[in-house]
C-alpha cells in the first residue's frame, strides 16, 4: 500500500491493486507541496554566527527538499544540525527528507527530536504523523495531527491528513468533516478535494465524489487520483462511457497506472466487451503480476468467452507479456461481439460494528467487513461499506442502498456486530445503542432485521443477507433481565438469546451464523469462524451460492467442535447462481 498527505508533501490515498469498483481509497504519485505557509527561518537574521550559518543551511536543504534532491538536502540539513544540534526547524526538515527517501527510523527519530526542542512546533507533529500514517499506525498519526491542530485550529495541513487517516480507518463522516474545514482554509488545494471526493466514492455518494474530483482536476488537471476516482465513480454508477473516457485520461497521464488499466477493463467487461476487458487486464497484470484482482477478472472473462483467448489476448498474455506500446494510451483493440451477455449487476451494503459505546466492544467486526468487503469487490460486487456506524449512519447507509438493490440480479446485505431478538423481533446494534427499558428497542434506535428484508425486496434476482451477529453480549442480557421484571413482562424474555426465526419471503436467502435462540464466537484470530469460513468458500470459484453456504454451514461446525451451526433458510427458487466464476 501506497500511503500519501494532502498538502504538506504527500497525500495518504492507498493505491491498492483491489482493482475495479475499489473498497479502498484510490491514490497517485506522491506531490511535493511547501513544507510551510510560513518560514520560521525568515523571522531571524541570516549572520556569520555559527548559529545563522545554520540557519541558511538549512533554508538550503529546504529549498534543495523542495527540489526532491533529497541527497543534497540531507547533506545541508546534516551540516546544519552538526552546527546547531538544538535547532528543531533543521532536524523536522532533514526528517522530511529521510522519509522521502524512505528511511523511516531516521525520519521519526528526527522528529521526535525536532518536537522534544520544541513542543510547540506544529510542522514536526505533522511531519511526524505523516510518517506513522505511511506506516500503518494510524492512531499515532491521529494524535500528532490532534496536537498541531490543538496549537492551531487553522492548520490546515493537521485539519486534511487527519481527515485522510480518518478515511483509511473507514470513518467517512470524519474524513469530510476535517476536509471540509481544511478546504475552507485552503481553497486551492487541489489533493484535499481529491481525498474528500474519494470519501465521498467510499460512502458511495458519487455525485458529490464526482463534483470534488472535478474541482481537484480544474485546480490540477495532472492530478492522477481524481482522474482515477472520477472514473471508478462512474463505474460504480454504471455510466461505463463516461467511466472509460475519464479513465482513458487518468491512463494517459500515466500509462503504468495498473489500477486506472484494471478499472478500465472492469467496464469493458460490464459492457459486454470482452476483447478490450482481457486487453486492459493483461496490460495491468504486465504492470504487477501480483495484480490479483486484474487476474481473477482475466480469468473471468476468459470463462466467459468458453475459455478461448483471442487474437489479441494471446499475444499479451501474463505467462509471456508483450512490451508496453509507445503511445501515451494504451489502445484496446477493435472490439469483437460476442452472445455471452455481460455479468448482472451485483450489490452488496457490508457493515462491521465493534465499538460500542455502551456495551461490550468485539475485536473481529471491523476485520470481518473488511475482508468480507474486500472479497465482494474482487469478485465484481459494487460495495458499499460501514465500519462502527451509530444509527444516524445505518439509517443513511441504508437509504443509500435501497436506491441500488431495484433490478439487481443479486443484493447482499452482510452485518458482523452484536445483534439480538426481543419480543419475536431480531435487531442489529449500532455502535451508539443503549439499552435501558423496553421503550429503547425499536426501529428508529436499532436496525431492524425486517427493514432489512425490505430493502432487499425490489432486487430482481437473489436477495442475500448474512448475519454474524448474536456474540456474547452481557448488557443484552441484563436488559432482558430488567424487561422481565417489568409488569406484565413475558416470563422467558430474560432467556431469548440470539436470533429469531422469521419467515422468509420468496427470493430471500437468509444466513445467520449460528442456530436460532443461539449465541456466536467472537473468534481469536482475525475473524470469527462464521466469516472465516465464509470467506474461504467465497474464494472458492464456481460453487452455486447454496452449495457453498452449504460447505460454510459445515465448515464452522467442525471449526467449533460441533458447538456454532449456521442456520441457512431460503425461499430462492430462481435460477442457480455463481458468486465466484473463476479457475
Amino acid at each position: 500500500m501506497k500511503c500519501y498527505f494532502a498538502g504538506l508533501v504527500l497525500v495518504l490515498a492507498s493505491l491498492t491493486a483491489a482493482g475495479p469498483a475499489l473498497t479502498k481509497p484510490l491514490g497517485k504519485n506522491p506531490l511535493l507541496q511547501p513544507l510551510d505557509n510560513v518560514d520560521p527561518l525568515s523571522f531571524f537574521p541570516i549572520g556569520n554566527s555559527i548559529i545563522g550559518k545554520s540557519m541558511e543551511l538549512t533554508r538550503s536543504g529546504k529549498a534543495y527538499l523542495l527540489k526532491g534532491d533529497y541527497a543534497r538536502a540531507i547533506s545541508d540539513l546534516d551540516e546544519a544540525v552538526r552546527l546547531n544540534p538544538k535547532s528543531g526547524y533543521a532536524l523536522a526538515s532533514r526528517g522530511v527528507a529521510y522519509r522521502m527517501k524512505g528511511d523511516y527510523d531516521r525520519a521519526m527519530a528526527d522528529f521526535d527530536k525536532a518536537i522534544c526542542l520544541q513542543p510547540k512546533y506544529g510542522y514536526a507533529f505533522v511531519s511526524r504523523g505523516v510518517a506513522y500514517g505511511i506506516k500503518g499506525n494510524n492512531d499515532r498519526a491521529i494524535s500528532d495531527f490532534d496536537e498541531a491542530i490543538r496549537l492551531d485550529t487553522k492548520n490546515a495541513l493537521a485539519l486534511a491528513n487527519r481527515g485522510v487517516v480518518y478515511r483509511e480507518k473507514g470513518d467517512y463522516t470524519r474524513a469530510i468533516s476535517d476536509l471540509d474545514k481544511a478546504i475552507q482554509l485552503d481553497p486551492k488545494n487541489a489533493l484535499a478535494f481529491a481525498n474528500r471526493g474519494d470519501a465521498y466514492r467510499m460512502k458511495s455518494d458519487y455525485d458529490h465524489a464526482i463534483a470534488d474530483f472535478d474541482e481537484a482536476i480544474r485546480l490540477d488537471p495532472k492530478n492522477g487520483l481524481a482522474l482515477a476516482g472520477r472514473g471508478d465513480a462512474c463505474l460504480r454508477k454504471g455510466d461505463y462511457n463516461r467511466a472509460i473516457s475519464h479513465l482513458d485520461e487518468a491512463i494517459r497521464l500515466d500509462p503504468e497506472d495498473g489500477v486506472a488499466l484494471a478499472s478500465r477493463g472492469e467496464a469493458y467487461l460490464r459492457k459486454g466487451d470482452y476483447d478490450r476487458a482481457i486487453f486492459d487486464f493483461d496490460a495491468a497484470i504486465r504492470i504487477d503480476p501480483k495484480n490479483r484482482s486484474a487476474v481473477v477478472r482475466r480469468a473471468e472473462v476468459l470463462k466467459l468467452k468458453g475459455g478461448l483467448p483471442s487474437a489479441a489476448t494471446a499475444a499479451t498474455t501474463p505467462s509471456a507479456p508483450a512490451a508496453s506500446p509507445p503511445a501515451a494510451v494504451i489502445a484496446a483493440p477493435p472490439s469483437v461481439s460476442l452472445a455471452t451477455p455481460p455479468l448482472g449487476r451485483r450489490v452488496a451494503l457490508v457493515i462491521g460494528n465493534g465499538s460500542y459505546r455502551k456495551m461490550p466492544a468485539l475485536t473481529n467486526p471491523v476485520n470481518d467487513a473488511s475482508d468480507v468487503g474486500d472479497e465482494l469487490t474482487r469478485i465484481g460486487f459494487d460495495v458499499q461499506i460501514e465500519i462502527d456506524a451509530d444509527r444516524v449512519r445505518l439509517n443513511d447507509a441504508m437509504s443509500r442502498f435501497s436506491g441500488k438493490v431495484e433490478g439487481a440480479e443479486i443484493a447482499l446485505f452482510y452485518y458482523a456486530g452484536h445483534g439480538m431478538q426481543f419480543q419475536g423481533k431480531n435487531f442489529l446494534l449500532p455502535v451508539d445503542a443503549d439499552l435501558q427499558s423496553s421503550a429503547d428497542v425499536n426501529k428508529f434506535k436499532l436496525l431492524a432485521v425486517d427493514d432489512v428484508v425490505d430493502v432487499l425486496g425490489s432486487a430482481g434476482g437473489l436477495q442475500l443477507i448474512v448475519l454474524d451477529a448474536c456474540r456474547n453480549n452481557p448488557a443484552e442480557q441484563d436488559f432482558k433481565a430488567k424487561a422481565a421484571a417489568a409488569v406484565g413482562a413475558s416470563r422467558d424474555v430474560s432467556t431469548d438469546r440470539g436470533f429469531a426465526r422469521i419467515d422468509t419471503p420468496s427470493g430471500l436467502l437468509l444466513v445467520y451464523a449460528t442456530a436460532p435462540n443461539r449465541t456466536a464466537a467472537d473468534g481469536r484470530g482475525r475473524n470469527s469462524p462464521f466469516t472465516a469460513a465464509f470467506l474461504d468458500n467465497l474464494k472458492r470459484p464456481n460453487l452455486e451460492v447454496r452449495q457453498m453456504l452449504n460447505r460454510v454451514q459445515a465448515d464452522v461446525y467442525r471449526a467449533t467442535e460441533k458447538k456454532q451451526l449456521p442456520e441457512i433458510s431460503s425461499l430462492y427458487v430462481g435460477p442457480d447462481l455463481v458468486l465466484t466464476i473463476g479457475n
